[in-house]
């Protein structure tokens, strides 16, 4: 049984090249953006940033990466806040586009 190659190329060429309308990644954009920003908002609210990455029990260390150490109070609060602030203007920049 011989599969005629020529045939499914030009079929998922004709695919993957036609035209489509972008407002379902749009809205995915928006909707993934606000719930990263509303999880990471809910890690700050509960206080489970200090509890989890700063104060925990006990630091899992990789093999070979035994030399890395917590970032402490400001360095994380840094990066959470970065988080807040990446993924509120990166859901939101793409109503600031036109489209």
């Amino acid at each position: 049984m011989a599969i005629n190659s020529k045939i499914n190329i030009s079929k998922i060429n004709q695919w993957s090249y036609a035209e489509a309308s972008i407002a379902p990644l749009v809205v995915f954009r928006i909707i993934f953006g606000l719930m990263i920003f509303v999880g990471t908002l809910r890690f700050w609210l509960k206080g489970w940033i200090h509890d989890f990455f700063i104060k925990p029990d006990h630091f899992f260390h990789y093999y070979g990466f035994e030399w890395v150490k917590p970032m402490g109070d400001f360095g994380m609060y840094t990066h959470i806040l970065s988080f807040i602030n990446f993924f509120t203007f990166n859901s939101f920049r793409v109503l600031l586009q036109d489209i």
